[in-house]
């Protein structure tokens, strides 16, 4: 798998691409900068099979970086995952909107990025991929006193759409022999 982590700080970059040697991920090139980043896109040498970005970068940042990947034809559907701090809770919410597979938060953790790692591997709708880790995120947000409240789409609202979404695209868990439960239970959400 060929991962390409853009992050500006240089410990970030080095510790991601630490952790996921460890993980059994070898191939991992860095950018420091989201414009480096479109340029070793559009070289097309190499194509990436998952995007690691930091939302916060100065310049372009992870979003609108999202954003313009999801543009080019051979990465609509490659995952992106976001990384975020526990402050920039809002800003998991304009990723899923750009077009972001998952999330990563700050400060890292081994057993985060195992299971997200995971997950990019696994899931190929990325729709559906958007709308469980929404929900990941809203059910983490819902049971922590300095986010309840603070977000527009709450725990309630986040399941049904996941569910509806799901419903309407059963092949991709039926192909992976995944179903929703499995997912939600792996994901953290529910317990089995």
């Amino acid at each position: 798998m060929n991962i390409l982590v853009v992050d500006d700080d240089p410990i970030a970059r080095d510790l991601l691409r630490d952790l996921l040697a460890q993980e059994g991920f070898k191939h991992v090139e860095t950018a420091e900068t989201a414009e480096e980043a479109v340029a070793m896109l559009a070289a097309g040498k190499l194509r990436f099979d998952c995007l690691i970005l930091d939302v916060d970068m100065p310049g372009m940042n992870g979003i609108e970086l999202c954003q313009q990947v999801r543009e080019l034809d051979e990465y609509t559907t490659v995952p992106i995952l976001m990384v975020a701090t526990a402050h920039r809770h809002h800003a998991i919410y304009d990723a899923f909107s750009a077009g972001a597979s998952d999330f990563i938060m700050k400060p890292f953790n081994v057993t985060e990025i195992r299971e997200r790692m995971h997950f990019a591997k696994f899931i190929d709708d990325p729709a559906q991929a958007r709308q469980l880790a929404l929900m990941r995120a809203t059910h983490k947000m819902s049971r922590d006193p300095e986010f309840v409240g603070s977000q527009p789409v709450t725990a309630l609202h986040v399941p049904q759409i996941a569910v509806a979404n799901t419903a309407t695209a059963p092949s991709s868990s039926k192909r992976k022999r995944w179903g929703l439960s499995t997912l939600l239970s792996n994901l953290g959400v529910i317990d089995r």
